[in-house]
């Protein structure tokens, strides 16, 4: 009986110590002090919904990135930085709304200077 009475108290001592623990560092749902594209761990339903929102941002910047490529080689002069073919389309679907604007004119402009 005794020996069942300290087991017990060894056990619950144990729980107590392990529950403590983790009350102290609790886990995040994600890494929350990185940026987007730094981030590896999620964690649960919490997690999961910035995971979400962290693949949104990136294909969003993505898209803009290419999109100010596409501008860039519309406007530079230099033929190696130029883009061609199937990149130059593929750079021009990216652009939205105004840039997207912006790009017809510049194309436009251009088919203007080589006439």
């Amino acid at each position: 009986m005794n020996q069942l009475r300290n087991r017990l108290l060894v056990v619950s001592a144990l729980y107590t110590a392990i529950s403590g623990c983790s009350s102290l560092a609790p886990h995040q749902a994600y890494e929350q002090n990185k940026a987007p594209e730094n981030r590896n761990l999620y964690q649960g339903m919490t997690g999961y919904k910035q995971f979400l929102k962290d693949e949104t941002y990136l294909a969003n910047h993505e898209q803009y990135e290419n999109c100010q490529r596409y501008l860039l080689s519309l406007v530079n002069d230099d033929d190696s930085q130029q883009l061609s073919g199937e990149s130059l389309q593929g750079y021009k679907s990216a652009c939205k709304g105004s840039l997207l604007e912006t790009a017809n004119e510049l194309e436009r402009k251009r088919e203007d200077d080589e006439s």
